[in-house]
């Protein structure tokens, strides 16, 4: 029964990818090729193509054959399985905007028209921009509330970065209940006191999987940024607690992990 349906879903796939293939290179590139210059088509059907339509058919793909994730994982626009969860923080917002300036990190601008323009001039350019936006990330069907960074030879190419979404607790569920992780939080962030963080290393110049976006190329190894977060928070004493929580799967796929998650407590920041 299990290979029946692998198959089926192999066959599905196959069409849904020859049948994308023709409406670009036949319905879109032909057609533009007729009517503007080459090479201004070529970079239009890429365009449309890793923007527009490839997420949109991927993203139904995925509902369709309601593939399973790893559990704790945050997801693209697309709808695409992305970073994963890694690191939780107790502490308030201050206490959290405090801790990361503490070791030397940078709060991430809004991602908008100028910001996007000035990171991607610099990031080019390779000049610095410690405060470079972060693409929009979604978890309990929000995108992060706080980001922070840190470049790596005060490069806009390399960075050390997390993304934070501010989370209510609900005590009759917990943090290792797949429950928390698929429940819609609405929060008040001069209240919570919990941070689910997802840490990653940029290593570059690089293209998402399936929709060829241009992106920063990742540390596979997510839980070197994990401990090396952990160990900058340390060496300024600003955990208080710690602990690692068994709640994920390991990762063997795009990212290399075992699935835990550490749980930091915050230290109060001496004045």
């Amino acid at each position: 029964m299990n290979f029946i349906k692998r198959l089926l879903q192999r066959i599905f796939i196959f069409i849904v990818s020859v049948s994308t293939l023709w409406i670009v290179s036949v319905k879109i590139f032909d057609r533009l090729d007729e009517e503007i210059p080459f090479f201004l088509a070529l970079f239009i059907t890429y365009v449309l193509s890793a923007y527009f339509i490839l997420p949109q058919i991927i993203h139904l793909t995925r509902i369709i054959l309601r593939r399973s994730h790893i559990p704790k994982t945050t997801y693209a626009f697309d709808g695409l399985a992305a970073d994963p969860i890694n690191i939780i923080i107790l502490g308030s917002k201050n206490d959290l905007i405090k801790a990361f300036m503490a070791i030397g990190w940078h709060q991430a601008n809004s991602l908008n028209l100028k910001s996007a323009i000035k990171m991607i001039v610099n990031f080019i350019l390779n000049k610095p921009y410690p405060r470079a936006p972060f693409s929009s990330l979604y978890l309990f069907g929000r995108k992060q509330d706080f980001g922070f960074q840190e470049s790596i030879n005060n490069s806009p190419r390399k960075r050390n970065h997390v993304r934070f979404w501010a989370v209510n607790i609900d005590p009759k569920i917990k943090i290792s209940d797949i429950k928390f992780w698929t429940k819609k939080h609405t929060v008040d962030l001069t209240k919570t006191k919990i941070w689910a963080g997802a840490a990653i290393k940029d290593l570059g110049f690089g293209l998402t999987q399936l929709t060829y976006q241009i992106t920063h190329r990742t540390d596979k190894n997510v839980d070197k940024q994990r401990e090396y977060i952990l160990k900058s928070l340390e060496k300024n004493n600003l955990v208080y607690e710690k602990k690692y929580i068994d709640a994920g799967e390991i990762i063997k796929n795009k990212y290399i992990s075992d699935g835990k998650i550490l749980y930091i407590k915050l230290a109060k920041i001496k004045k």
